[in-house]
């Protein structure tokens, strides 16, 4: 059969083809074997390897592979990954994260829209037999033990165009600078025929996540509890307010109104709508848009200061406080204390589990996981001296470098390198002691890049700083740090020390 092109959900393709059983070719296994050479290198946990192994593709391998390819482990020796290019947001999570990313967009698209409820994932498990089959399905249920039965079947739907292309965004105004806000705002609310006043925040405290809308000059106010920071979030929040503001101007009898609100994001999201998490109120503000404008309402959006002395914001930060149980009371000594309670605003019956929330569950519960392994695994404790705290952000060291430069960092953060300590260690034949030809101590990365006094004029080039003066660093601050562990790599290579470096010449490491 001819090669097929599989589209996913990272923009990503992966090149394969199927027999007439339904199987696929050397491709795949190609692409497999990529995957256990990664594990194997970079001495991942193995059930990660084993979840791709067991996912069916095309998901577990495009995304497996997606991986492979940001991160540059799959690049020839001569190639640099270019350095304006950004990884993708899911480039450095562990395998079993990133599929389970990926599920939870499957998931909440539109082709699993509830016919009944716009804002509800309608997708259900397959079954044949007694036993679920399908790739989605294993996920399905994976993301089932990790965040339970409830928040997965009450997941948010999105669409992927939630207004129609006529649709006119309302004004919205946000200033630059907190001072020009403030007088903006001043000259609304005190001009001779000025506008309906309506205040909207979101607010998240103790892990609970609240919203308010207030009209102070009608003594109006309306309040909702949108529930625990593992199922929504702030930006949400903002948004309810918003809707429940459109909702006090539907109510009153005022044709003009402003609305007031310190969250940027969200009027940005309502100035050009698109398919994020929080779409569903997102989508209820719309259309209240819509029926202002029916009704000849005249509405304006303004972004203000948050704890500026702004009288309306800070009523509404207190009350979206409010609505989470939150209260304010005098404690022993006399002064005022937040007391968390039980007693909370009510939750509208539209508010579903936000993916954005689940992907920040999932990617906590990863951090505990990696951490946990981190420190209990018995290899890897070279690495683990100068990064005791797993992290992505141990990718920066590598960005935009050279394949050279990169897999020399590498090698000395795990002191895996074809020096005569680490040769000597590990049976080399030719290697009888590991003792470094200056006769000055074992040859390690440390007395190469610190000590040996063979590449002083070296040493003394590369860390000269622009004075005239050599800098001074630990060996921990080096490999570390990627302005510095870049240095280091470069010296480690010029020493001439690691032959497998031989043809890399010094124009192309600069």
């Amino acid at each position: 059969m001819p090669a097929m092109v599989l589209h996913g959900p990272t923009r990503l393709r992966l090149y394969g083809e199927q027999n007439t059983r339904g199987a696929w070719s050397n491709d795949l296994r190609r692409v497999m074997e990529f995957g256990f050479e990664w594990d194997r290198a970079w001495n991942s946990r193995r059930r990660v390897v084993e979840n791709l192994a067991l996912g069916t593709p095309p998901l577990g391998t495009l995304l497996s592979l997606g991986t492979l390819l940001s991160l540059g482990t799959l690049l020839p020796g001569d190639t640099a990954l270019p350095g304006d290019t950004a990884l993708p947001g899911d480039a450095a999570l562990p395998g079993d994260t990133a599929l389970h990313h990926a599920a939870l967009n499957i998931l909440t698209g539109s082709q699993f829209q509830n016919e009944d409820d716009n804002s509800t994932s309608a997708w259900t498990p397959p079954i044949r037999g007694d036993s679920p089959t399908s790739p989605l399905t294993r996920l399905y249920n994976s993301l089932v033990m990790k965040l339970g039965e409830g928040a997965v079947s009450y997941l948010e739907s999105r669409i992927p165009f939630p207004v129609k292309p006529w649709w006119r965004a309302p004004t919205i105004t946000i200033t630059e600078g907190r001072e020009a806000a403030e007088r903006l705002h001043t000259h609304i609310i005190s001009g001779a025929d000025p506008p309906l006043a309506v205040y909207t925040d979101g607010s998240g405290i103790h892990g609970k996540v609240g919203a308010a809308a207030l009209a102070p000059s009608i003594h109006t106010q309306e309040l909702a509890y949108l529930g625990k920071e593992t199922s929504t979030t702030v930006y949400a929040a903002e948004l309810l307010g918003i809707h429940m503001g459109l909702n006090l101007i539907l109510a009153s009898d005022r044709r003009r109104a402003a609305i007031f609100t310190d969250n940027q994001a969200a009027l940005k999201a309502l100035q050009n709508p698109r398919r994020s998490s929080g779409q569903s109120i997102l989508r209820r503000i719309i259309d209240a848009l819509d029926r202002v404008r029916a009704q000849g309402l005249q509405v304006e959006f303004y972004w203000i200061p948050a704890h500026q002395g702004i009288e309306g914001n800070e009523l509404a930060d207190n009350l979206a406080k409010e609505a989470t149980g939150c209260r304010q009371q005098r404690g022993r000594r006399g002064r005022m204390i937040t007391v968390d309670t039980d007693d909370t605003a009510a939750t509208p019956d539209f508010l579903r589990h936000l993916i954005s929330a689940a992907k920040s569950e999932l990617h906590r519960q990863t951090q505990v996981q990696w951490e946990r392994d981190w420190e209990n695994e018995s290899s890897g404790r070279a690495t683990y001296v100068l990064t005791p705290a797993p992290s992505p952000t141990v990718l920066h060291l590598h960005h935009s470098l050279h394949k050279a430069l990169s897999s020399t960092i590498v090698q000395m953060r795990t002191g895996k390198i074809g020096l005569r300590q680490f040769l000597y260690e590990r049976k080399v034949p030719e290697i009888t002691d590991t003792l470094c030809e200056c006769g000055g101590g074992n040859q390690t990365v440390r007395h190469v890049l610190l000590a040996c006094p063979r590449f002083n004029n070296l040493r003394a080039e590369t860390w000269e700083n622009g004075e005239g003066r050599r800098d001074r660093f630990d060996l921990k601050e080096i490999l570390t740090t990627p302005k510095l562990a870049k240095k280091a790599a470069r010296f480690m290579i010029l020493t001439r020390l690691l032959g497998q470096y031989g043809a890399i010449t010094e124009d192309k490491i600069r």
